[in-house]
């Protein structure tokens, strides 16, 4: 069977794939395509997640090769809350120590002083960091709530099945096991590579990070999409002094976020972030850059990047590492070798390098001279 599960970041996609792979034996996972187009419909088991909802008309002719699909929306207001921690998981400027500190330092704030800061103050530093200049985060998930309304009120919406996160979350799921033909549970083990993005494992945590200001003014630009969805516009944020709530824990905030930063800092080699200390600047964020010049297969760009990043800090891992990785693509495999040389000059045990090295010098006999 093809299932399909159709969404938008920080929705819950993630454990919903788990939950249907685990009653679902012998079913391939596919996460995260960046259109239906990409898919190989040639398998029969398949399950699909993907959190590109918001380019359905892109996506709508393709609908109909899923036997199964599902439509799983979330409040937009916590997907707000979970966007602004999960976020610098992307880099995006968060590889300079000082950026860093910037964002992690304000929602340390928030902990510690609930009412000093609001939704839309971090909101305002992230898009201050965010490299890529995609703007307030707010926005983006205003623009995306619309999409998926836009989908659910077209005549394509016959092809789903609607799930929200809350029900999931409840394990409120009689009315989806019964459409899927097998029992779904939320209570699953996401795999470690996905550890990441759980965090609380819950709902209306927006209460606790919007002032009621704000939750005031955000519930009337969202009004549409609550009324079409049967979310409940709750008019007052929660009391800073209920002790049963988890949001606001440093554990589901600041220390969750730095996590994040980690993850993405261990993933491409550059030094973790240790909360108050700056010791990457300037050639983290040309480091950021240049991956996303790479996604994108600028490799001049992205050398470019890369060799002024070393220029300020040769002593920069991360960045030769990169380097080599585009001179063995352009098969300039001197220059590989020189940077991974550089790599093990700063870290000796680094088992990327070694491998790289190992590889290239095992395969010479193969190569032209260059």
């Amino acid at each position: 069977m093809k299932t399909l599960i159709y969404s938008l970041g920080k929705s819950g996609t993630t454990a919903l794939a788990y939950s249907i792979s685990k009653a679902f034996e012998n079913h391939e996972l596919v996460f995260e395509p960046s259109h239906l187009s990409k898919i190989d419909y040639q398998h029969d088991n398949l399950i699909v997640k993907s959190i590109f909802a918001e380019r359905w008309e892109k996506d709508r002719d393709y609908f109909q090769k899923f036997d199964k699909n599902i439509l799983l929306i979330r409040n937009p207001l916590d997907r707000i809350v979970s966007y602004l921690l999960y976020m610098p998981y992307n880099g995006d400027g968060y590889s300079d120590d000082r950026n860093a500190k910037t964002y992690v330092d304000l929602l340390k704030k928030k902990v510690e002083n609930p009412n000093s800061v609001g939704i839309y103050d971090i909101d305002k530093c992230y898009s201050n960091i965010d490299i890529t200049k995609r703007g307030s985060l707010i926005q983006v998930v205003k623009k995306q709530s619309e999409k998926i309304q836009e989908l659910y009120q077209s005549s394509d919406s016959k092809n789903f099945f609607v799930l929200k996160y809350e029900d999931f979350v409840q394990n409120n799921l009689d009315e989806l096991s019964h459409y899927l033909g097998r029992k779904i549970s939320s209570d699953i083990e996401v795999s470690e590579k996905f550890k990441r993005t759980e965090r609380s494992k819950s709902f209306d945590s927006y209460k606790s990070f919007f002032l009621d200001a704000e939750l005031q003014s955000s519930l009337i630009n969202f009004e549409s999409f609550n009324q079409t969805f049967g979310y409940r516009s709750e008019t007052n944020a929660i009391s800073y002094d209920d002790e049963n709530s988890l949001a606001l824990s440093p554990e589901m905030t600041y220390i969750y976020t730095t996590k994040i930063i980690n993850e993405y800092r261990s993933k491409n080699l550059i030094p973790l972030y240790q909360h108050g200390k700056v010791k990457i600047k300037q050639e983290g964020i040309l480091f950021d850059r240049a991956r996303r010049c790479l996604a994108k297969n600028k490799l001049e760009e992205a050398e470019k990047l890369l060799i002024k990043s070393v220029t300020i800090n040769n002593s920069f891992l991360a960045s030769h590492f990169k380097l080599a990785k585009i001179y063995e693509k352009k098969r300039n495999f001197t220059l590989a070798v020189n940077h991974l040389k550089e790599c093990l000059k700063i870290e000796p045990n680094c088992d990327d390098a070694l491998n790289m090295l190992q590889q290239l010098e095992a395969h010479k006999w193969l190569r032209p001279s260059s």
